[in-house]
């Protein structure tokens, strides 16, 4: 599933421009920042756990500050004080960019456009997402890192019996998955969708 995380991603740059904690950082189909660039952050170099927040409530535990404030050990005393704003961003690709930028036209309510057509917003992302749970499973398929390259660096799934995989925690992986799906989504027309569409369906397993 690619909807809200329980915690947070990041723009290590948009925090010190402005300290404040976006609240489209805690959805899985944002894994850019447009304005920067760079891929989203998940996880503090420090602790090494996710950005923690509240999962009903848009305020931090720690307020607007920019350190971690994870809590370490046992008890809630001790927080990580990694300042957040020091974090290297990985420059995100052309594609991804352009992905994220119909994202966030869409989540503004603004319709997209799909196989030729407008398309209202909801529609496209939540077809964005099914297509792109769609491609993680096959993706773990032989022969799917001939489709594409980030299909080799999915780690390794927790449970293959089930219709349902834990998105990948790595916003860089989860960028370029949504990228393929969204291309096939912009494609002109049905026929050229369908043509892209087709060498992932013969990843399908034969097996029940």
């Amino acid at each position: 599933r690619l909807g809200t995380r329980h915690g947070t991603q990041i723009c290590p740059a948009c925090l010190a421009d402005t300290g404040a904690w976006q609240t489209a950082w805690r959805l899985l189909i944002v894994t850019t920042c447009t304005r920067h660039q760079s891929l989203l952050v998940a996880k503090c170099p420090s602790c090494r756990q996710p950005f923690r927040d509240q999962h009903h409530s848009h305020l931090r535990r720690v307020g607007a500050a920019t350190l971690c404030g994870n809590p370490l050990g046992a008890g809630p005393v001790q927080q990580c004080q990694h300042d957040l704003t020091t974090i290297t961003s990985t420059d995100a690709t052309d594609e991804v960019v352009g992905l994220q930028t119909r994202v966030d036209t869409a989540l503004t309510g603004h319709p997209a456009t799909v196989l030729g057509q407008p398309t209202d917003a909801a529609a496209y992302l939540t077809d964005l997402r099914h297509l792109t749970t769609l491609l993680l499973h096959l993706a773990r398929q032989p022969g799917a890192d001939r489709l594409a390259d980030w299909a080799a660096t999915l780690p390794a799934s927790t449970g293959t019996r089930r219709w349902g995989i834990r998105p990948p925690d790595d916003p860089g992986i989860r960028a370029h998955a949504l990228a393929t799906a969204d291309t096939i989504l912009a494609a002109p027309d049905l026929d050229t969708a369908v043509t892209m569409f087709i060498p992932w369906v013969a990843l399908t397993p034969t097996r029940p």
